[in-house]
């Protein structure tokens, strides 16, 4: 409550909002919007992600992976040859 016994307004009371101070939210939510994978590229990481699972990799080294250049036939083969997938991570990251 503030001095008076209204309630505390941090940013002002409601529809006082300058276009300055709604800017900036815009534009964070445009940025977040631009920055969306689009349908094929999320296809794609979920692609990559079923196959970084499938070689024995954990959620969060597949996503991280999944969401890198990391090679996939690189993986392939370190795993297949007996890499264990810490160590296949370490190299591929």
């Amino acid at each position: 409550m503030g001095p008076r016994g209204e309630p505390n307004e941090p940013f002002g009371p409601p529809g006082t909002e300058s276009r300055a101070d709604v800017a900036p939210v815009e534009q964070l939510v445009e940025e977040a919007i631009e920055n969306l994978p689009s349908p094929e590229e999320e296809r794609v990481l979920r692609w990559r992600l079923d196959q970084f699972l499938g070689l024995g990799f954990d959620l969060v080294c597949g996503t991280v992976l999944a969401d890198s250049p990391a090679d996939l036939s690189l993986a392939r083969r370190l795993v297949g040859n007996g890499c264990p997938v810490e160590t296949a991570v370490q190299i591929l990251i």
